[in-house]
């Protein structure tokens, strides 16, 4: 029993590791209607999900700004707001490094007649309200929430896209590609999105749209360890096992998940796999900022 308690104790202190993975960086420029650039326009981006990260940059006298996120596996809010011209907000979820992200952004002046200037949408205060009931595990109101928002703006690709991915997290395979396939037709072309659409036709017996999107699913372990990581903080093993087993059958040198797959396989008393998993993880990064987690993990699986 002291030795169960003391592997749980492990855990609790290296859970929280999961969530800075997979960096982020976005380049843009910001324009009025005549695509003359814009100095000192305020750029402030705020997470949508899981994590309290919030920024401010500006643009530069080209008009240009540059923005890095620790975390680019969760979606971010941009608004861009400068005096005598309409704000405009925007949720994106950006690739991740090596990726590039260029954002080209217009603003009006106040008080033009631009028929499509960009104002503030009511849409993203419902689907932020949404968000936030996903985070704290409420799918059924999130899902109600959010579908509110993309019906006030069909066009809400973020709100597809997270109805997408929350219809998969219920098994709600219909509805997910339902919605997966309308933030596709609206411009969506995300790794994480591929792969719920091919899991999705896989479970309702269309093998040829889910080869299609098996085809344009992540075909890199570190993508494939990114979509894990949503699954590692929910503690749903079933799903994150999957993805970063395929992450180390494409790249035996990828540490970090071996190191997960150990320290899940030792939570699920599979002890001979957790042990190869762990080993190959203290080979590869002998020094690294586990290794003393899996050191004493393996001292209890012995």
């Amino acid at each position: 029993m002291k030795k169960l308690i003391l592997i749980l104790t492990v855990f609790a202190l290296a859970a929280p590791m999961a969530l800075g993975i997979g960096e982020a960086r976005l380049t843009g420029v910001v324009t009025d209607t005549d695509g003359n650039p814009l100095a000192g326009v305020t750029v402030h981006l705020v997470a949508t999900e899981k994590r309290s990260i919030e920024r401010t940059v500006e643009t530069d006298e080209e008009g240009k700004f540059t923005v890095f996120l620790v975390d680019g596996t969760i979606p971010y809010e941009f608004t861009f707001s400068k005096d005598g011209y309409l704000p405009l907000q925007a949720v994106w979820k950006l690739n991740l490094l090596p990726q590039k992200n260029e954002k080209e952004v217009k603003l009006a002046k106040v008080g033009s007649q631009m028929g499509d200037a960009p104002v503030e949408n009511p849409a993203f205060a419902i689907f932020n309200e949404g968000v936030q009931l996903a985070n704290e595990g409420k799918d059924a109101e999130a899902v109600a929430k959010i579908q509110e928002a993309v019906t006030v703006d069909p066009t809400l690709i973020a709100g597809w896209s997270a109805l997408a991915r929350l219809h998969a997290r219920t098994d709600n395979w219909a509805k997910a590609a339902e919605a997966g396939e309308k933030a596709r037709e609206l411009g969506e072309d995300d790794e994480v999105l591929n792969s719920i659409l091919a899991d999705a036709y896989t479970k309702l017996g269309n093998n040829e749209k889910a080869a299609e999107y098996k085809r344009l699913a992540p075909a890199n372990p570190a993508a494939l360890f990114n979509q894990a990581v949503p699954f590692l903080n929910d503690n749903n093993d079933v799903e994150a096992e999957k993805l970063l087993k395929r992450a180390v059958e494409m790249d035996d040198t990828f540490a970090k998940a071996h190191y997960e797959l150990g320290s899940l396989y030792a939570r699920q008393g599979k002890n001979s796999e957790a042990r190869k998993h762990l080993t190959r993880y203290l080979e590869l990064e002998p020094e690294g900022e586990n290794a003393a987690f899996a050191r004493d993990l393996l001292k209890y699986l012995s």
